[in-house]
């Protein structure tokens, strides 16, 4: 055995040293032969992170000198394929907001906040409502302001944690939901 091979097993990480040292009875010259012919059959790639080695081996499949597969071709992508704009050329149309909309719930000299509802369609509506408003309050709110989701069950869950509000008595100050952000599913 050759002072070369016993070294280079000696170099290794201690997790490989021992994985060899105790298959081989703690026997260093067997424990080195046994790595260096699987070193040569296997092709091990010792990675160095910050200089220093790492206990990470990456070992080429079954019998293959570390040649990686061949990636499938990617489908050729003509970018200047389809329609497209030029300048000078007319815009959309801006979105029209709903007609009639009611954003204001409160009554003057009540106490208020603001409640943020957030739908599937990732559209916000910003309600404002007195304290004493309950979730089914809030729930006719937004049927009035979604047309979409009349006569549909709906579910409020509060962010962050998707706690739901299940509770149709429940207050928005009992429930704390000042300037709260509430999903609503239907």
């Amino acid at each position: 055995m050759s002072d070369r091979i016993v070294g280079q097993f000696l170099a290794q990480s201690e997790m490989i040293r021992s994985k060899y040292l105790s298959a081989n009875n703690n026997d260093v010259e067997k424990a080195a032969a046994a790595f260096h012919k699987d070193t040569e059959s296997k092709k091990i790639n010792t990675y160095y992170a910050g200089g220093s080695k790492s206990g990470v081996a990456v070992i080429a499949p079954g019998g293959e000198d570390g040649v990686l597969p061949d990636a499938p071709p990617k489908p050729a992508v003509n970018v200047f394929a389809g329609s497209g704009h030029t300048l000078g050329q007319a815009a959309p149309p801006p979105a029209q907001p709903q007609q009639g909309a009611r954003t204001d719930y409160t009554t003057p000299g009540a106490p208020k906040t603001r409640v943020r509802f957030t739908f599937a369609d990732n559209s916000n509506l910003m309600l404002s409502v007195n304290l004493a408003a309950t979730i089914a309050d809030l729930k006719t709110y937004v049927t009035e302001n979604r047309p979409d989701a009349a006569g549909k069950p709906l579910t409020f869950l509060l962010t962050p944690m998707n706690t739901p509000l299940d509770d149709d008595t429940l207050t928005v100050e009992a429930g704390k939901l000042k300037m709260a952000t509430i999903i609503c599913n239907y």
